[in-house]
C-alpha cells in the first residue's frame, strides 16, 4: 500500500533495514520522518537523504558512522539533520555546495575522526568554525579558498595527523603556520602559491611521512645547513619544479643521493659536505641536467662511472672533486675537452679512459698528470702524437 498523500511519519524502533530505507525515499510527499533506533546503516541514510523535501528527520540509532554525500548538492535544512545524527565518525560533503555559512552546522557535530570537505565553497570565514572540532584526525580542504588566514587557523588544530589543502590560494604567510603542526603525518599543500623561501620549514616536522608541495612555482631551494637526513631527501625528490637546489652542510647518504638523483629538473646542485661516498655519486652523475655541481667533501676517493653515457660537460663536474684517487671512466663520450678538465685534476693515480673519443690534443692534456701510475686509454683516437705526449710520462 502507498500513502501516497503521507507527509508525517513515525517508524521509531521497528527494526527497519536499508531495504526498508529504499522503500521510504521513494515516498517523495513526506516532510517529517522519525526512524529513531531502527537499522538503516550508512547506505539506507544514503537512500534517505536524497529525500530532499525533508524539513524534519530524526536518523539516531541507526548505526550510521561512515555518512557519505559527495556530489549530492545537499540543502541547508539537510545539513541541519546531518548534524542532528549522532555517532558519525566518517563524513564526506565533497562536492556539496557548502559555504561558510553552512560549515556552523557541521562544526556543531562532535566525535568527527575524519572531513572530507573537497571542492565547496568555504573561506576563511568558515574555517573559524571548522578549527573548533578538535577531535578530528583527518581533514580535506582541498579546492576551497581558504587563504593564509584559514590556514592560521586551521594550524590550530593540533590532533590533525593528515592535512589536504591543496589548491587554496596559501601563500607563505600560510604555510608558515600550517608547518608549525608537528602532528602531522601527511600534508597536501599542493597548487597553491608558497615560495621555496617558505618551503624549508617543512623539514622541521619530522612525522611527515606523505608530502606534496607540487605546483606552487617552487624553483629555488636553500636547505643548506638544516640537518636534512636521507629521510627528508625521498621527500624532497617529490618536489617537482625545483631548478636550483642547495643541499650543503647536511646528513645525506647515499641513500638520499639515489632519491635526489630522481629530480630531473635540477640544474644546480650542491651537496658539499655530506655523506653520498663512491655510490651515491654515481647516482648523482645521472641527472643530465645539470649545469653546476658541488659534491666536494663527501668521502669519494674512488669513482667508477662506467657505460654510464658521461659526456665533456659532466667529466667537468667530476673535475671539480676532490680527493679522487682512482677515476674509471670507461666507455662513456668523453673528447678532448673532457680530457683536458681531468688534466687539472690533482691526486689522481689510477686513470681509466679506454674506450672514448680522446684523441691527441687530449692525450696531451692527460699526459701533464704526473701523478698517475696506472693509465688506460686504449680505444681511443690518439694517434702517433698523442701517443708520444703519453710515453713522455714519467
Amino acid at each position: 500500500m502507498k500513502l501516497l498523500g503521507l507527509k508525517k511519519l513515525d517508524l521509531s524502533c521497528k527494526q527497519i533495514t536499508e531495504t526498508g530505507a529504499k522503500y521510504l525515499s521513494s515516498m517523495k510527499g513526506l516532510t517529517t520522518l522519525n526512524l529513531y533506533g531502527n537499522q538503516i546503516g550508512n547506505k539506507g541514510a544514503l537512500k534517505i537523504f536524497k529525500m530532499k523535501q525533508m524539513s524534519t528527520l530524526n536518523l539516531n540509532n541507526n548505526g550510521i558512522r561512515n555518512l557519505d554525500l559527495s556530489s549530492m548538492q545537499i540543502t541547508s535544512h539537510q545539513l541541519i539533520h546531518v548534524s542532528q545524527i549522532q555517532g558519525i565518525v566518517n563524513l564526506n560533503l565533497s562536492s556539496s555546495r557548502i559555504g561558510d555559512d553552512e560549515v556552523v552546522c557541521i562544526a556543531q557535530m562532535q566525535g568527527i575522526k575524519n572531513l572530507n570537505l573537497r571542492s565547496n565553497q568555504i573561506g576563511n570565514t568558515g574555517i573559524s568554525s571548522i578549527a573548533q572540532m578538535q577531535e578530528i584526525r583527518k581533514l580535506n580542504l582541498s579546492y576551497n579558498h581558504i587563504g593564509d588566514e584559514g590556514a592560521e587557523q586551521i594550524s590550530e588544530m593540533m590532533g590533525l595527523g593528515k592535512l589536504d589543502l591543496s589548491s587554496n590560494r596559501i601563500g607563505d604567510p600560510g604555510a608558515r603556520h600550517i608547518f608549525r603542526m608537528q602532528g602531522l603525518r601527511s600534508l597536501n599543500l599542493r597548487n597553491n602559491q608558497i615560495t621555496g623561501i617558505q618551503a624549508h620549514h617543512i623539514f622541521k616536522m619530522k612525522k611527515i611521512g606523505s608530502l606534496n608541495l607540487n605546483d606552487n612555482g617552487i624553483r629555488n631551494l636553500d636547505l643548506g645547513g638544516k640537518q636534512i637526513t636521507d629521510a627528508e631527501a625521498a621527500r624532497i625528490a617529490h618536489m617537482q619544479g625545483v631548478e636550483n637546489l642547495d643541499l650543503s652542510y647536511n646528513q645525506i647518504g647515499e641513500a638520499g643521493a639515489t632519491c635526489i638523483s630522481q629530480m630531473k629538473g635540477v640544474e644546480n646542485l650542491n651537496l658539499t659536505f655530506n655523506e653520498i661516498g663512491e655510490s651515491g655519486a654515481v647516482y648523482i652523475f645521472q641527472m643530465r641536467k645539470i649545469i653546476n655541481l658541488n659534491i666536494n667533501y663527501n668521502v669519494i676517493v674512488a669513482l667508477y662511472l662506467i657505460n654510464q653515457q658521461i659526456g665533456d660537460d659532466e667529466v667537468y663536474h667530476i673535475s671539480k672533486i676532490q680527493g679522487i684517487t682512482d677515476l674509471r671512466l670507461t666507455s662513456n663520450k668523453i673528447w678532448n675537452d673532457g680530457a683536458h678538465h681531468l688534466s687539472n685534476m690533482q691526486g689522481i693515480t689510477i686513470l681509466f679512459l679506454n674506450f672514448n673519443l680522446i684523441g691527441d690534443s687530449g692525450a696531451e692534456s692527460i699526459s701533464k698528470m704526473q701523478e698517475i701510475t696506472e693509465l688506460n686509454l686504449s680505444n681511443n683516437r690518439i694517434r702517433n702524437d698523442g701517443a708520444a705526449c703519453i710515453f713522455q710520462m714519467k
